[in-house]
């Protein structure tokens, strides 16, 4: 579109900054039709007089003459356009804002500069708008934003997660102490007080360790494969040590440092706790064995004992088994429970890690 002098007489004004020497038309032209940037020329009632020829945004220049914003935008964008519009033809004085529009379907946004151009009695008789893209830096900010935004999130989980475990943990520490000292002064004369309160003891003490694993789960610093299998290795040394219980642990595919969703560590990490508590508490077992191995993604962990076992097909006590289950389904993987009465269990879990 060929661009009008009286356009470019209005654009290069001395107001814009631009005082254009003898054979700068052309070169103006050029810079102006070519810029990726949007260049408008309004008059004070909104109709473009001229609109820069860039077909980036899907609308040629020369469509857009004789229009206004109210045929373009939303009214409230074409409300704010012309409220600025108004405002520098009013005051005379350049203005700059940031702004975005629905634009086929995306939220663009602008550096938008509005600058008065004034008639030769001196008034202001239009206006250009130059306006720039900057949906990248906006999107770059909003990233950030949520970026520290979830920062800020998981320190708060963090605070509430230390608060809970001092508060409760402290509280639960003194009624094991307490059961502990009762259960001593019991002694013969009440045994079963004193088998009551070693099993009021017992509980005490695997609530506060399933305080402890559900803390060490959200802990953002745990987030690693690696993090969550050096967890399961010592904790299967703690437990299964303490009761007599000799055990293999074998790794086979090296875990890459990579992240693991905070969910499905944590579902991993407690279906890996509710089966060694069952084996160690339930199997009286002498033996068993924990393997992990890795392959494209795909975690398989596999405990297994040569404890007592059970039948499978009768409803077992309690709600273990059911939530383990549950949580394999969270997980989007498979949990298998083999066993036969005398031929000890396997435990067979199989899920995609990211």
């Amino acid at each position: 579109m060929e661009l009008p002098k009286e356009s470019i007489d209005q654009l290069v004004n001395p107001t814009c900054g631009v005082n254009p020497e003898a054979g700068s038309e052309e070169r103006l032209r050029l810079l102006i039709e070519s810029t990726d940037n949007v260049v408008l020329l309004l008059d004070l009632g909104g109709r473009i007089l001229y609109a820069n020829p860039s077909s980036r945004y899907g609308v040629p220049g020369q469509d857009l003459i004789g229009k206004t914003p109210y045929d373009i935008f939303s009214k409230a964008g074409a409300d704010r356009m012309m409220e600025r519009v108004a405002r520098v033809a009013s005051t005379g004085k350049s203005l700059s804002v940031e702004d975005s529009v629905a634009w086929q379907g995306e939220q663009i946004w602008f550096h938008v500069q509005f600058y008065p151009v004034l008639t030769a009695a001196g008034d202001v008789g239009s206006v250009t708008v130059l306006a720039h893209e900057i949906s990248d830096v906006k999107k770059a900010e909003m990233a950030l934003r949520e970026a520290q935004e979830r920062l800020s999130n998981e320190r708060l989980r963090m605070r509430i997660a230390t608060d809970l475990h001092d508060e409760i943990g402290s509280v639960l520490s003194s009624v094991s102490i307490f059961a502990g000292l009762a259960k001593q002064a019991a002694g013969k004369e009440a045994p079963q007080v004193g088998s009551l309160l070693a099993r009021v003891e017992e509980n005490v003490q695997y609530v506060l360790d399933s305080l402890d694993d559900i803390i060490w789960t959200i802990n953002p610093d745990n987030d690693t494969l690696d993090d969550i299998i050096l967890r399961i290795r010592t904790h299967a040394t703690e437990i299964l040590e303490a009761r007599g219980i000799k055990f293999d642990f074998s790794l086979q595919g090296q875990p890459e440092p990579q992240v693991v969703p905070l969910g499905k560590r944590r579902d991993f990490y407690l279906i890996f706790r509710e089966a060694l508590n069952n084996l160690a508490r339930h199997s009286a077992a002498s033996e068993a064995e924990i393997s992990i191995s890795i392959r494209d993604s795909v975690l398989t962990m596999v405990l297994r004992d040569n404890g007592r076992g059970f039948d499978t097909r009768k409803t077992t006590v309690g709600n273990g088994l059911q939530n383990m289950q549950k949580r394999a389904v969270t997980l989007g993987g498979k949990l298998d429970i083999e066993s036969e009465p005398g031929k000890g269990s396997r435990v067979i879990l199989t899920f995609e890690i990211t």
